[in-house]
């Protein structure tokens, strides 16, 4: 009798998180695909972008960051990251780590990629606009299907007790 209920339990906790997973995903939640634009600056005296490995802080006014997400913060986004550029194709891989300051759906959508407060994606680096700073698009990592995955995870673990306690 008790394997029926912990089947229903699981069953209802399967359709709630899919239906969830659907809704958001065709109301596409996350922006998908969509490039978010930031201001890119340097943390260090650097004047002008070079290839590889270099600290950059990204930034966004609260106006642009909930307009892009249909949020309400009440804050301007500032955050540091590191950024891998390729010069030649103006583009590079930008991580966003260790930030207790995401926006609450940056955080959801760190949560996606298995690493909490670790936000990446690619970036298009676009005109500058200052000695330090330059227009920049982000396309973030898809996030799909968040939900799913933290019930799946959550019957594992289920799984693991109902073994350890048999």
């Amino acid at each position: 009798m008790l394997n029926y209920i912990w089947v229903a339990l699981i069953l209802l906790g399967v359709s709630a998180a899919l239906t969830t997973d659907i809704i958001n995903n065709s109301n596409d939640k996350y922006r998908n695909n969509v490039p978010f634009p930031v201001i890119l600056s340097f943390t260090d005296h650097q004047k002008e972008l070079k290839d590889g490995d270099q600290n950059v802080n990204i930034r966004t006014s609260a106006e642009e960051f909930n307009k892009f997400y249909s949020t309400n913060i009440k804050s301007n986004v500032i955050l540091s990251a590191n950024l891998n550029y390729k010069k030649e194709t103006s583009t590079g891989f930008i991580s966003i780590t260790g930030s207790k300051n995401l926006p609450s759906i940056w955080n959801e959508m760190s949560e996606a990629s298995g690493e909490k407060n670790n936000l990446s994606g690619t970036i298009r680096i676009g005109e500058q606009i200052s000695s330090t700073s330059f227009e920049a698009k982000i396309v973030f990592e898809k996030v799909s299907f968040l939900k799913m995955k933290d019930v799946t995870n959550a019957v594992i673990d289920y799984a693991g007790t109902a073994v350890t306690i048999a």
